[in-house]
């Protein structure tokens, strides 16, 4: 009772402002993923225009980012366990080759496909260890709130690519602009992370507690021992170092639920389209119609759109929870995309429709994105921090991260040999059909650990865990 006491008031002192920074500074490799993402809009389509590429280098060139991704995945689950200083060099490192090759390449298609594929490796060791490392340093009341800054850096990366191919002119301005703008915020980003602690449990899994108090103490802002977070961090600690590859974790019935909760979230991120629409924004505009405004000024609008609605997500979260949040974004996805479908449907049938309701497809298309980012995207990357055990924590999200980049070529490859007007109303169907059983799958399967503690959450998957029952090391 006393240790309960104690933690209700240290609790009371916890002060969320150092979370907040090492969460932003941290989340700022999204930032690099989301330029690296908003980019290939606005360069596939100059390429189509002036037939420098065929349409299969196009399609490899928007692809080739999330294949690599899935390669920065794998890189990223063996970095772990080095400092988070380390993994930041390295990922920033493969961003400015990356990107070095792309500028030089002078629009050599090789070129711009393995600079892609660098980058992409940046990219996707970014979407694992930036949520793992969010979800150590966070204590339960802010975890939820943290975890989606991740997605809101993202969006900010979108926006600024979105906006430099308004503002310059095409072709190389455009490359050699975002090239040295872009890599010279990773450089800040560099120094930031050396003013960053390391997680409590990085230092508690090399055994240096007093590190690790250190770290607590300056991500609580409190003067105090945190007696009571320490010991559940060091239990989990044990469970870390101790951890041995074994398949008799993931027999468990709780675990095999994370793998199929996580599996499907990511099944409903990029089959509802997210990848497709902003890889072929402009072209998509162009092609099925932007309004009053150009396309270019309505990437923008999109990317505005996509900025404030992760924001309105940061604040409802905590209010509404991961489920039911998921649940309102996948409902309202899928009826934007019907409402933008029906328009298709209508327009195929008489012409004229596109000249009386020409508002219809920008506006289905940004509140679709509206939607997304109020609850998909951002908690999409949230599961990744903390649906698994510590013994398998790391196999689990890397799992899902790569569950998410596989889907997203999956679902680029079919946009990209589908691109005719007829074509594209049935693959938006579709896209609307994966959000509406999405938001059932949502509603039925998907757990709230958001308000939960990392040692909370493990209990839980000892519950029918016979090896980790017949284990000697207690959990409190």
């Amino acid at each position: 009772m006393a240790s309960v006491i104690r933690r209700m008031k240290d609790n009371l002192r916890i002060k969320s402002f150092n979370q907040h920074l090492g969460a932003i500074v941290v989340s700022l490799g999204g930032f690099t993923l989301g330029v690296s993402l908003g980019w290939c809009s606005s360069v596939t389509e100059g390429m189509r225009i002036r037939f420098i590429a065929t349409l299969t280098e196009l399609g490899l060139i928007g692809n080739i980012l999330n294949i690599g991704a899935c390669f920065g995945v794998i890189f990223a689950i063996w970095i772990f366990k080095f400092h988070h200083w380390i993994s930041g060099l390295i990922k920033i490192l493969l961003y400015v080759i990356g990107w070095s090759v792309i500028s030089l390449g002078n629009e050599n298609i090789g070129m711009i496909i393995a600079g892609r594929f660098v980058c992409g490796i940046s990219g996707g060791m970014s979407c694992l260890l930036v949520p793992l490392f969010i979800s150590e340093i966070a204590d339960q009341k802010t975890r939820n709130r943290l975890l989606t800054l991740f997605q809101l850096l993202i969006n900010c990366g979108i926006m600024y690519a979105f906006l430099m191919a308004h503002v310059l002119d095409g072709g190389n301005k455009i490359w050699r602009y975002e090239y040295s703008s872009s890599c010279g915020a990773s450089c800040i980003l560099l120094v930031l992370l050396r003013f960053i602690p390391a997680t409590p449990l990085h230092h508690l899994a090399k055994e240096n507690e007093s590190q690790a108090k250190n770290s607590l103490r300056w991500y609580r802002q409190n003067e105090n021992e945190n007696d009571y977070e320490m010991e559940e961090l060091q239990r989990l600690a044990i469970l870390r170092r101790t951890a041995k590859v074994s398949i008799s974790p993931m027999k468990s019935p709780q675990v095999l639920h994370s793998f199929l909760m996580c599996f499907g979230v990511m099944t409903i991120y990029q089959f509802s389209g997210f990848g497709t629409f902003i890889t072929y924004a402009l072209i998509i505009f162009e092609t099925q119609g932007s309004g009053l405004l150009n396309a270019s000024e309505l990437t923008l609008v999109v990317g505005l759109a996509q900025i404030l609605s992760c924001l309105l997500a940061y604040t409802l979260i905590d209010v509404l929870g991961r489920r039911i949040l998921l649940t309102i974004s996948s409902a309202f996805m899928g009826l934007f995309l019907a409402l933008l479908g029906w328009f298709f449907d209508k327009r195929l049938e008489d012409p004229e429709y596109d000249d009386w309701y020409w508002w219809m497809p920008p506006a289905w298309i940004s509140l679709y994105f509206i939607s997304l980012n109020l609850g998909v995207a951002p908690i999409s990357w949230a599961l990744l921090a903390d649906s698994f055990p510590q013994r398998i924590k790391l196999l689990g999200a890397g799992f899902a991260a790569i569950s998410n980049w596989i889907l997203s070529i999956l679902t680029m490859i079919v946009f990209g040999s589908l691109q005719t007007d007829d074509n594209i109303r049935k693959v938006v169907w579709l896209f609307a059909i994966v959000c509406w059983f999405g938001a059932i799958f949502s509603a039925v399967l998907v757990k709230d650990n958001g308000r939960k503690s990392l040692n909370e959450i493990e209990k839980d998957f000892r519950i029918n865990d016979r090896e980790e029952r017949t284990n000697n090391i207690p959990l409190g």
